[in-house]
């Protein structure tokens, strides 16, 4: 059986393929350029030290100033939510006002004359004594005004078509859609059949129905008073997604859709009631809610201009910022300043002092005042140990002096004694411990025949 470890060839190819990857990556490490941090100057370190100080005053402030805002448009929006929904009231109202007037209007004597002028006459008293501002009508199932209390025939113009048929195949109100009449006014119309039983004795038997202006300025007027100054703008939208009516009134407007680009679009469609923000058809940003018509199906969105409700709170925080912005300047203007008359100048003076001592000036002393504080106690170390290195260096040019005075001595005495050895007619030789020639004089050769290179290095 074969024993001890074995390896297989699956096993080596993985482990060349790991050292191969790893000689990849170390190469490509190499080839990596290195990060290098751009060098700054002291003054700018101090500069960004006190902006990164200021840091964290400016980030609240800008968490705080974003907080606000939010604060404000969830406020808005509430409160347009609000203003869509007394606008909603408002229209309920005014309906529920218009069917009891109309109920009064069909039972009326007086009204249900056959003479025109003595009806018109009489739907005007009613419209006083009840305080009806908007038009008042009795119309035929062919939509001919039997009489009225209108004068230029807006309301008529109104009632026609398919609402017509609605009208008089109810005994409800029913109520049409909101449309701009020819002088520029949004306008409903709310129509009540009158059945045969409510007719009175005598009265005549045209089958008829009467009609009231549901007046769009007149909503407006009374959801004003729930907008405590608030300026807002109005659409009443249909199922469609058609502008019925707006106010203030814009040319082009009424009658187009909404388009999908709306930022009501597309949960106006789908949902009864919600907000939303973004730029208007008419390139103003607002801020945005709606909610259901009652009985028309239709939506009323009511628009804050962004201007109007974050105008004031973006100004005072701009106004912050650039305040911020202006201490943070000085701040870093500061920082110059002090870095530069508490460190930087001192500094200098160390550097100077350096820069003289590495030429070789001993003498040179960094003269800091006490007012330097930590750099004075610098100053005060770096003036020590440049006395030490002169004392050091005065004390090894005393010994140098006193050695080369030795030396020169020394080279006097050799001198004399080989003038003597000379002048004796002897030679003279030095050995090493180990019995070897070192040096030989120059009579030993004149002497033994024997040049001094040859014995040189050798035992005798």
């Amino acid at each position: 059986m074969p024993s001890g470890l074995e390896v297989t060839e699956d096993e080596t190819c993985g482990a060349d393929a790991a050292r191969r990857s790893r000689r990849g990556l170390s190469r490509l490490a190499l080839r990596l350029p290195r990060l290098r941090w751009p060098v700054i100057g002291l003054r700018w370190r101090l500069v960004v030290l006190v902006v990164v100080a200021l840091a964290p005053a400016i980030l609240l402030f800008l968490h705080h100033t974003e907080s606000e805002r939010a604060g404000l448009i969830l406020g808005a929006q509430n409160r347009a939510l609000r203003l869509a929904r007394v606008w909603a009231d408002n229209h309920d109202a005014l309906l529920r006002e218009a069917d009891l007037i109309l109920e009064a209007v069909l039972r009326d004597p007086a009204i249900a004359a056959a003479d025109t002028a003595q009806c018109s006459a009489a739907l005007r008293a009613l419209s006083a004594r009840v305080q009806w501002s908007a038009g008042l009508a009795i119309i035929d199932r062919d939509g001919s005004a039997l009489c009225t209390t209108e004068t230029d025939g807006a309301v008529l113009g109104a009632v026609g078509g398919d609402y017509l048929q609605d009208v008089f195949g109810s005994h409800t109100l029913e109520v049409s859609e909101f449309r701009v009449a020819a002088d520029g006014r949004s306008f409903a119309v709310a129509g009540l059949h009158q059945p045969s039983k409510m007719r009175a004795p005598g009265a005549p038997t045209v089958d008829r129905a009467a009609i009231a202006v549901i007046s769009l300025a007149e909503i407006q007027r009374r959801t004003a008073r729930e907008a405590a100054g608030a300026q807002f703008n109005i659409m009443v939208i249909g199922r469609g997604g058609t502008i019925l009516a707006r106010d203030p009134e814009a040319a082009g407007f009424v009658g187009t859709r909404i388009g999908l680009e709306h930022p009501l679009m597309p949960q106006i469609q789908v949902q009864t009631a919600g907000t939303a923000q973004g730029m208007g058809r008419d390139g103003v940003d607002r801020i945005f809610a709606f909610t259901q018509l009652p009985q028309t199906g239709a939506k009323i969105a009511v628009g804050l201009a962004h201007a109007d409700v974050l105008g004031a709170q973006e100004e005072e925080a701009n106004r912050l910022l650039m305040l911020l912005g202006g201490v943070a300047l000085l701040a870093g203007a500061g920082g110059w300043l002090l870095g530069e008359l508490s460190v930087v100048r001192w500094v200098k003076a160390l550097g100077v002092a350096a820069e003289g001592f590495g030429r070789g000036d001993l003498t040179r002393r960094a003269k800091l005042p006490r007012a330097a504080g930590e750099f004075a106690t610098l100053a005060a170390a770096f003036n020590r140990m440049a006395a030490s290195l002169e004392a050091r260096r005065r004390a090894l040019e005393g010994a140098n002096q006193a050695l080369e005075v030795q030396s020169q001595a020394l080279v006097q005495s050799e001198r004399r004694f080989r003038d003597i050895a000379d002048i004796a007619g002897d030679f003279f030789w030095e050995r090493d411990p180990a019995g070897r020639y070192t040096f030989l004089s120059e009579r030993f050769s004149e002497v033994t025949g024997v040049a001094a290179d040859y014995l040189l290095g050798k035992l005798p």
